[in-house]
């Protein structure tokens, strides 16, 4: 059964949960145009909870499952970041393959479908928009157009703790100053200029 959060945050996009394999097929394989997902449970406690707070530009999620899903995956038009807090997650399985590492960022391929496979996790997302991650990067004169991240080299720990400092002003941003504002917008620049540092 899938139930709607009684009590969200400000500026959520989403947020949905329940407690069934097939609810959470229904809601989570749309987000992330999903067409082979599968879900078991790993005891008789199964549930899940996903959450979105933001806008078109910039949307930070928080997914978290007492389960078992892998799927196809595929976004157009973003940059998603992810990292799990807990549990165990492999992201581009049978072709770049990256074994998730708690608290370590890892990007999604861009721009292609691949398979992901996780199990009791929670995981954070930050999806940016391409056009503000190519505005942005114009700033710093890589204006060729493309957004061709090395997914193969680690972030350093100082680019993973000036990205996750960002992520989170972003947030307290959000709430406090709300999705319309100069600040917010200023936010979402920021979380981009991380971004680069991360893998550029």
């Amino acid at each position: 059964m899938t139930t709607m959060q009684p009590l969200v945050p400000p500026g959520t996009m989403v947020a949905v949960s329940g407690t069934d394999t097939g609810g959470a097929i229904d809601d989570l394989a749309g987000m992330y145009a999903g067409r082979r997902w599968y879900s078991s449970r790993v005891d008789q406690d199964y549930w899940y909870r996903y959450v979105a707070i933001g806008d078109q530009q910039m949307s930070i999620r928080r997914s978290q499952m007492h389960g078992y899903l892998r799927g196809d995956v595929a976004v157009e038009g973003e940059v998603v970041v992810q990292w799990v807090d807990a549990g165990r997650g492999r992201l581009d399985v049978g072709h770049d393959e990256v074994q998730m590492q708690p608290g370590i960022p890892a990007l999604f391929p861009i721009e292609r479908r691949f398979d992901v496979e996780y199990e009791d996790w929670d995981q954070r997302l930050v999806h940016l928009g391409r056009d503000l991650v190519l505005d942005v990067a114009a700033e710093r004169h890589l204006v060729d157009g493309t957004l061709d991240f090395d997914r193969s080299v680690a972030p350093s720990t100082a680019a993973v703790q000036q990205w996750r400092g960002s992520v989170a002003g972003a947030v307290r941003t959000l709430r406090s100053e709300g999705a319309t504002s100069l600040a917010w917008h200023e936010a979402q620049r920021d979380v981009a200029r991380s971004l680069l540092d991360l893998y550029r």
